[in-house]
């Protein structure tokens, strides 16, 4: 509860902002409804297409983190992204 708290201060300050680029790296769960609450919460905002990653999960309190062809192909879909929103060329 404490982090939705913190979450929608946060998203309510920067819907002050005119573009949101929502982005999301889990553990496998995905982002829920977590851009379409961006949306509904920055209603002036435009926001732009979202982008979310299965990254490194936590098993028993040890985080395993991305590495090699894993790490090089998550760069690769990521950097699409940025093109697809047109952040970069």
């Amino acid at each position: 509860m404490v982090w939705f708290l913190f979450y929608e201060r946060l998203l309510i300050q920067l819907c002050f902002i005119m573009t949101v680029i929502p982005f999301n790296s889990n553990a496998g769960y995905g982002v829920g409804s977590g851009f379409q609450t961006v949306k509904e919460l920055c209603p002036d905002s435009k926001v732009l297409k979202g982008f979310s990653i299965k990254g490194g999960i936590e098993r028993d309190g040890v985080l395993f983190v991305m590495k090699g062809e894993k790490a090089k192909e998550a760069e690769k879909e990521e950097r699409k992204w940025l093109q697809q929103i047109k952040v970069i060329e």
